[in-house]
Order: C-alpha cells, then structure tokens, then sequence
C-alpha cells in the first residue's frame, strides 16, 4: 500500500463508517451550516433598512398569528436548507429522519391533533378543578375567530414542524446511529428543555417540563416509527393552551386570543406567568400521554418470539408488506 492510500485510508476512518459520514461529524456539519446561516440571517436584519424597519416595527414580547408564522417560518427554512446540504453529503432522504410518506401519515397526524387538543384541555381541566382557571368572556368575536384560528393554526403548526424535525426528526435519526436511541433522546430532551429556559427566565421547573415534553416525543417516535404524529400533537397543544385557552405559553402572552381568560393561585398550579404549560399539572399530563400513547401504539412483537422467530416466516412477512 502507498503511503497516498494510507494517509486516504486513515482519512475514511476518521470521517466515515460502513454507514456513511459519522453521526458526530454530520451534527457538526449541520450545526456549523444552521448557525452561520441564523448569523447571516441576523446580519441581513441588522444591516438592511428595509428588514431592520420592519424588525422593529414588530410586537416584542406578545405572540402574534403573523409574527409567529413569519418569525418560526423563518427558521424552519434555515432549518430545511441546513437538513438539506447535510442530507445529500449523507445521501440520505428526509425519510430517514422520520418524515414518512406512507397511507398513515395523514392519520398519525390527525390522530396527535386529537391527542393533542385532549391533552391541552386534561391540563386546563384540572387547574380549573382547583379554581385556578375562569373564562370572563369572548375577546374576539365574528370572522376574526374564524381568521385567528386559522392563522394561530399555522403559525403552531410550523412550531410543531421546526421543533420536531430538528430534535426528535434530524438530530435523533443522527446522534441514535452513533449512541442509541434512548442516549440520543435522553440528551435532546435535556437540551430541548434547556432552549426553553430564556423565556422562562430561568425557571428550572419549567425546563424539567419541556425536557418531559421531549421524552414523551421521542417515545412517540419510537412507537409509530414517524414524526406525523408527535407533529400533529405538538401543534394541538400550543394552539389549544394558546389560542383556545388563553394562556400564556412559556412566558409569553398572545393577542387576538378566544376567550378572556384568567389564571389565579399558586404558581405550582397556573404555572405563574410562564402559564399552565410549565405548572404541576402539566407534568401530570404528560405522564398520562405517554400511557396512552403506550396503549394506543403497541410495541412490536421480539423477532425472538413465536413463529415471527423463525427466519422464513420473518422473510415471508418482509416480503409482503410491500416495503
């Protein structure tokens, strides 16, 4: 061997495996592509009047249906041309990092919604219980419901999408290759939940629920083998808490909400200015979801049992399901 095809050969054991490019370089390529692109993105806004007017000329602070679709529209973007670049280094499909284009799809994701909007209401429902939750009223009225809904809809549907297919979507399909799925959701979550703590302002409690959130969508993911579901979920429950309920949600209040909505009591109850996302109950609620997650999504069978252990029975079954 020359001493080229040695240094070459060192070289491929470096940066790559019998799978491809190595997890670890893959996430640093990605970080790397995202954040210089988030800082050009900055840059644009800070440097060209017409983007720094219309910056400025943006709510601060409230949750809006148009900023949210704009603001969280504009991450997902960077977010996909990242994925992107990275995927055709990897020669590997979004598929793979759990966007599936099966029959199912469609039903995963409208089953989350479900679950959801009943998750958003268990939550509310139970701080009401204990008096910690009154409706004064509609804030809005006529077609400007119809229109929030919709937009509040969109807007919480890119939230669900940004969030999910950059941490149980892109960064799980490509931290589990090199540590497992339950290391690599275990760290997402624990940095899920850290990412949540500026508008927090630090409260931990409320990280903890976020990191909880995450555990709970990483076990959907394991369990429906897809990102529809937990997607269709995620975007339910930040529009029931914020827009159908009237809640604050991690620190920050909308406008144009349904109703006139108070939280009253402690803050272990209300969750307190962050709202009822980040309170007790939440915590509560997302146990429960992923019991039910758990009875409504069965884990499949051991391949070491029963007659799917047997080797042709295994191969005539693969060669039916028409993958």
């Amino acid at each position: 061997m020359t001493e080229s095809h040695s240094k070459a050969s060192i070289f491929r054991q470096i940066f790559a495996s019998s799978e491809g490019i190595r997890p670890g370089w893959s996430l640093a390529l990605f970080l790397t592509i995202y954040s210089a692109l988030t800082l050009g993105t900055q840059f644009a806004f800070a440097t060209i009047p017409a983007l720094r007017a219309w910056s400025a000329a943006q709510p601060h602070g409230v949750i809006t249906a148009l900023s949210q679709i704009e603001f969280t529209g504009l991450e997902l973007i960077i977010l996909l041309i990242g994925v992107i670049l990275v995927s055709r280094v990897e020669r590997r499909t979004f598929r793979d990092y759990g966007l599936s284009q099966t029959k199912t799809a469609g039903r995963r994701f409208a089953l989350g919604f479900i679950f959801g909007f009943g998750m958003a209401s268990a939550l509310v429902g139970l701080i009401a219980l204990d008096g910690g939750y009154a409706i004064r009223g509609l804030a809005i009225s006529g077609g400007e419901i119809a229109s929030n809904a919709v937009l509040y809809g969109c807007g919480f549907l890119i939230v669900g999408f940004f969030e999910e297919f950059a941490f149980r979507g892109y960064m799980q399909a490509t931290l589990q290759r090199g540590i497992g799925f339950w290391p690599a959701a275990i760290i997402l979550s624990l940095l899920f939940g850290a990412i949540h703590l500026p508008n927090l302002k630090g409260a931990w409690f409320g990280a903890v629920v976020a990191a909880t959130f995450g555990l709970v969508a990483a076990f959907s993911l394991k369990r429906t083998d897809t990102l529809w579901f937990i997607i269709g979920l995620h975007a339910a429950f930040d529009w029931s808490n914020t827009f159908f309920y009237s809640s604050p949600i991690t620190g920050l209040t909308a406008r144009g909400q349904l109703f006139n909505a108070n939280l009253h009591g402690p803050d272990w109850l209300t969750g307190g200015a962050a709202g009822p996302v980040e309170s007790v109950m939440a915590l509560i609620v997302m146990m429960l979801a992923g019991v039910l997650i758990h009875l409504t999504f069965p884990a499949a069978p051991s391949p070491a049992c029963g007659p799917e252990g047997n080797p042709i029975e295994r191969e005539k079954k693969v060669s039916s399901v028409g993958l």
